[in-house]
């Protein structure tokens, strides 16, 4: 059993949480209270089942958070 909630409970991290909203082995609603409980998170859903997310267009979506959370690079001196 992993306890995402707790460590998300005492993150500070900006976490992106994907989930498929036609899983039927772990509901939607997991999903919900990771990203309410979260400090700064992007909850993103795709009509997708447990595993096969990334037929989807996940990977863009994890590319896209990256460089958005990413600091800017420092000028070369």
């Amino acid at each position: 059993r992993f306890d995402t909630r707790s460590v998300l409970l005492g993150s500070s991290t900006a976490t992106l949480i994907m989930h498929g909203i036609e899983d039927t082995l772990i509901p939607i609603r997991h999903a919900v209270e990771l990203d309410r409980v979260a400090w700064d998170s992007r909850l993103l859903t795709f009509h997708a089942g447990h595993n096969d997310l990334g037929d989807f267009g996940t990977a863009e979506a994890v590319i896209d958070f990256i460089r958005r959370h990413l600091p800017e690079p420092a000028e070369a001196g």
